[in-house]
């Protein structure tokens, strides 16, 4: 099912890619922005506390898809907090189940500078450390 997705995807990606802006009628944008979110939410059982969410770009199309569950207890969005997120290489040969780290919130607490940088890596470092234990 998300393994079709995924491959489906690939497929459609370049002649996507190649319009540069988003367009919602795309079967690539709906794979990702519909198809793939739904199927997350099937298979996972929530409560209302998780929303899902893919992303082909806003506007201009990125270099590689998204598609992310958010738990709404930390975020809801990709600019804030921590998430999963199964993230595409731009070539579209991997995919890489990975947490997921907003960055906008440290540059608007620390500007677009060294420190807020700084802050993102002390902060990426910390989720290496995190042991879960049962």
């Amino acid at each position: 099912m998300i393994r079709d997705t995924i491959l489906n995807t690939v497929r459609a990606w370049p002649s996507y890619l190649s319009l540069k802006y988003v367009d919602k009628g795309h079967p690539a944008y709906k794979l990702i922005v519909e198809t793939f979110p739904n199927q997350l939410r099937e298979l996972l059982a929530h409560d209302g506390k998780l929303k899902f969410e893919g992303s082909t770009g806003r506007g201009t199309i990125t270099a590689a898809p998204w598609v992310a569950t958010f738990d709404k207890r930390v975020t809801e969005t990709a600019t804030e907090g921590f998430y999963p997120v199964y993230l595409f290489s731009t070539d579209l040969q991997r995919v890489y189940l990975s947490i997921g780290l907003g960055t906008t919130q440290f540059t608007l607490l620390y500007g677009d500078n060294s420190t807020a940088r700084e802050r993102i890596g002390g902060a990426a470092q910390k989720f290496w450390g995190i042991h879960i234990s049962r």
